[in-house]
């Protein structure tokens, strides 16, 4: 398969909206910002839950 040169694998994080679903969007902003600062993250319905607990 080829692939034009007019697209790509990634997508720079500011335009990830504009490629997603917002459900999605908000899902791949959550890991972005956790991956940035070393942690996980959680979201319920859509929302980050802060300081979640697993176990």
């Amino acid at each position: 398969m080829t692939v034009s040169s007019s697209l790509s694998a990634f997508v720079e994080p500011a335009l990830v909206g504009e490629r997603l679903v917002p459900v999605l969007a908000r899902r791949v902003a959550a890991a972005l910002a956790a991956r940035a600062e070393g942690r996980t993250a959680e979201l319920r319905e859509g929302v980050v839950v802060p300081d979640a607990v697993w176990g």
